[in-house]
């Protein structure tokens, strides 16, 4: 994933040099970097909130790195439950970077619980899709992620 190593093609890069460097998906003016856009921004904090809210995902405020070092090192363990915050980490990486391709290419656009909505529904399609043995915390996933 390129984005976990600071290699997407966000505005902060000296290739941009010349052209509006704010990030296109709030409006505080802020140039757009791997720290901004992951989780600083005003749109990618929204959609944190209703993925809170929906399914009790949370990540904790830091830096990019660090933000990526500490999910590594949390959901490390193999766990359904790690393993689905593992998919919707990078869901939500996923549809924050096409939500900003949207905006400065197709100048289209969605809401923050859209997208959170989007990464909900990807995630929930592959855990329907897994073998995951039947046990309490998997009942407890299910039941968080409203899975029949």
């Amino acid at each position: 994933m390129a984005g976990h190593l600071g290699r997407l093609a966000t505005l902060d890069r000296p290739w941009w040099h010349g052209t509006n460097r704010t990030c296109i998906l709030c409006t505080h003016g802020e140039i757009e970097s791997h720290d901004h856009l992951f989780f600083r921004c005003d749109f990618s904090r929204q959609c944190l909130r209703a993925l809170k809210q929906d399914v009790k995902f949370s990540i904790p405020a830091m830096a990019w790195r660090s933000c990526v070092e500490w999910a590594r090192r949390r959901w490390r363990e193999r766990h359904p439950l790690n393993a689905a915050s593992r998919a919707l980490f990078a869901s939500l990486v996923y549809h924050l970077w096409r939500e900003r391709n949207q905006r400065r290419f197709a100048a289209t656009s969605n809401t923050p619980e859209h997208t959170a909505r989007l990464c909900i529904e990807q995630v929930r399609m592959r855990l329907l899709g897994d073998d995951i043995k039947c046990g309490v915390s998997t009942l407890a996933l299910f039941r968080i992620w409203k899975i029949p």
